[in-house]
């Protein structure tokens, strides 16, 4: 892995064990997403945790294939 690809990850907090080239971040990431929601957090605080909008914190639980809540 190359000081770029580390550095990336890091800034978006992407786990380094990942292999290089993953490219769905987000079924990596579903099952916290999933406790956040049973937490009753709201996308707006999920999208705020992983510094992303809660637009592509609904579209990953759709393409997940779980209902989203708004």
């Amino acid at each position: 892995m190359n000081y770029d690809t580390k550095s990336y990850r890091k800034s978006n907090n992407i786990p380094m064990d990942l292999e290089v080239n993953y490219l769905c971040v987000w079924g990596a990431r579903m099952p916290s997403v999933l406790q956040m929601i049973g937490q009753s957090m709201s996308l707006k605080d999920i999208g705020k945790h992983y510094g992303c909008r809660p637009v592509t914190v609904g579209d990953a639980l759709k393409r997940a294939g779980h209902k989203s809540i708004m």
